[in-house]
């Protein structure tokens, strides 16, 4: 909650300040920080400015614990702050500079600036910022490759049975015979998936489930049992299909309602749940147009929502042309190596992690055919199975 925000919740609220400080002093046990005050004995005295009145309090820490004494002054206090109402719950949620504020006189220390370091003490033991979540902020992915035991194969396109079902349909062949009953192919054209509401119910009423009564579960209980999960896109719009972006967002309610610093990416994040397990993705991206700039967006996204789960990324294998390449009867052969390729890429996947360069290079290479063949035929193909005489 922002200062201006707190500011507006007392102007438009009848609740007396008083009784909001008496709630937050209530609350205060979420915030504190047992670990650092583990070796901390002394108290804290306070003189806070409610409805005009002076509301006098101590917090008194020892043995890793407080109490809080109402109307209550300690003689020899570690610190004596006084302020008004606004400024104490500017204190707690960190959202001031103290300098600025002692110099300006809206805290008052005993000792002036002298008294920084007791008040950083105090920070450090009840400012809501030190709450300890217990939450992993990474999961420790095997060193060693694992054979996956479940796999989920998601087809992202609003079609069944198009290019990119194909696609995945020879990355399956080339995992072994054996793990057949173990591999699940979930096709989100035929989930009712409704839009994430953004309303964190799965936050705040009932963790990681969603109000949403659909198809989605069917998705997130797959995802949450794999062991690898293979993602196949076409691109749209220079993203995701909105099916599959629909999915993908609610995935939301398996995060948690935290924050913290995302080391590997050096941003903000939300923690992953306790019992998240080691996962492994993989992306395969596939689109009409001739260039692999093309799907660069779309990776970029993909590699962040990896990397915020904390999936163990294998890579992305990308796929231009897909439509010329797989629809041109001139072009056999090489559809036939690269449908080769993708199973091999499956079953080095499945044994080792790993996607073989010299396969990734046959399946993503863009010259298979011209480009002014490539605009001529492709065309052509339009105009061929054109309904409209608008075209011609």
């Amino acid at each position: 909650m922002q200062k201006e925000t707190i500011g507006a919740l007392y102007k438009s609220t009848e609740i007396s300040e008083k009784e909001l400080l008496l709630d937050i002093l209530e609350n205060f046990k979420a915030g504190f920080n047992k670990p650092k005050a583990k070796d901390f004995t002394g108290s804290f005295q306070f003189c806070i400015l409610c409805d005009g009145k002076d509301t006098e309090f101590t917090i008194q820490v020892s043995d890793s614990g407080f109490r809080i004494i109402h109307d209550h002054t300690d003689i020899n206090p570690v610190l004596k702050v006084k302020c008004n109402f606004e400024m104490f719950c500017n204190i707690t949620l960190g959202n001031f500079n103290p300098v600025t504020a002692i110099l300006s006189g809206k805290i008052k220390l005993d000792k002036g600036l002298f008294s920084l370091s007791d008040f950083a003490k105090f920070g450090s033991l009840f400012s809501y910022r030190e709450i300890d979540l217990k939450l992993p902020t990474s999961i420790q992915h095997a060193k060693i490759w694992i054979k996956p035991q479940k796999i989920v194969l998601v087809n992202g396109s609003p079609r069944k049975n198009g290019s990119t079902k194909l696609m995945l349909e020879w990355f399956k062949e080339g995992l072994p015979a054996e793990q057949t009953e173990s591999i699940d192919v979930i096709d989100i054209s035929t989930l009712k998936i409704e839009k994430c509401l953004h309303c964190f119910t799965c936050w705040t009423d009932h963790p990681n489930v969603c109000v949403n009564n659909d198809d989605a579960h069917i998705l997130i209980q797959k995802m949450n049992d794999a062991d690898l999960i293979v993602f196949f896109i076409p691109l749209s719009v220079y993203t995701m299909p909105s099916e599959m972006k629909a999915a993908l967002e609610r995935l939301f309610s398996q995060t948690t309602p935290f924050f913290y610093h995302n080391e590997k990416l050096n941003v903000t994040g939300h923690p992953v749940q306790r019992d998240k397990k080691s996962q492994a993705f993989l992306q395969f991206l596939v689109w009409g147009f001739p260039e692999m700039k093309h799907g660069n967006v779309l990776e970029e996204n993909l590699n962040l929502w990896a990397a915020h789960s904390w999936k163990n990324n294998i890579g992305c294998i990308k796929r231009p042309g897909v439509n010329m390449i797989l629809g041109d009867p001139r072009l056999q052969f090489v559809r036939k190596r690269i449908k080769a390729a993708v199973a091999d890429v499956a079953e080095s996947v499945y044994q080792t992690g790993i996607i073989p360069n010299d396969k990734k290079a046959i399946i993503e290479k863009e010259n298979y055919i011209s480009k002014k063949d490539f605009y001529f035929y492709a065309t052509q193909y339009w105009i061929n199975h054109s309904k409209t005489i608008f075209w011609n």
